[in-house]
């Protein structure tokens, strides 16, 4: 072969070649900047996973009410050392003599065989230290006697009757108010009417004593206190 005819094809191909660049670079130029992309349908979300807790049930709301009340305190209790009630009018079978204290009365009254034979005005417990209330005999006499308690002391109270425990029937000079309670628990008398009442239960003050107690064969006059 000849060198002229070498030289042409190598020009050929040399041609072809940047045929196919110039073809390359103008199809380069054609297409679009930015190729069109088909945005894929996004997948549904699957909720997200929650753990369950159990809870307990939820406490109900407070409702709006009117203001409590308060209760009303309650009151003291009023001993009652005897269960044997109160008969409405007592006449008692086998007693001569006896002693009726009337609290809401503020009274007491005297009876001998059946009969009221002496009455007065006393002065019971307050409400924080009521009298108590019952059938009771007294058991101890004494023409004078000291008394304190809270809050007071007082000297030589005259005609005192003991009928249960530190309660009595006695003399007051301390006070005029006869009518209305004003005691600790014990029944005030005017001193006039607790020396009668003295004289008159029993049991008796035996000449030149100055106290007594009941006993067998001297036994205290019945006292009942009712309401």
């Amino acid at each position: 072969m000849s060198p002229s005819k070498n030289w042409l094809g190598i020009a050929i191909v040399l041609l072809g070649m940047d045929l196919i660049l110039l073809i390359a670079l103008l199809s380069l130029l054609i297409m679009p900047s930015t190729p069109d992309f088909v945005n894929p349908t996004p997948s549904p979300s699957l909720p997200e996973p929650t753990q369950s807790v159990p809870q307990s049930a939820p406490s109900p709301l407070p409702t709006h009410s009117d203001p409590p009340v308060p209760l009303p305190s309650p009151s003291l209790p009023v001993p009652s050392p005897s269960p044997t009630l109160v008969p409405a009018t007592p006449t008692p079978q086998r007693e001569r003599k006896w002693i009726e204290v009337y609290l809401s009365q503020q009274k007491l009254v005297a009876y001998e065989d059946g009969k009221p034979v002496f009455e007065a005005l006393v002065s019971t417990g307050v409400a924080r230290y009521p009298t108590v209330t019952g059938r009771f005999r007294i058991y101890l006499k004494l023409l004078y006697s000291d008394m304190s308690g809270p809050g007071y002391y007082l000297r030589n109270v005259p005609y005192v009757m003991y009928f249960y425990r530190g309660y009595a029937l006695h003399g007051t000079y301390w006070h005029n108010n006869f009518g209305r309670p004003m005691s600790h628990g014990c029944v005030n008398l005017r001193v006039e009417d607790a020396r009668w009442l003295f004289y008159w239960t029993e049991p008796a003050l035996p000449a030149g004593a100055s106290f007594v107690y009941s006993s067998p064969d001297n036994p205290g006059t019945l006292v009942i206190i009712s309401r």
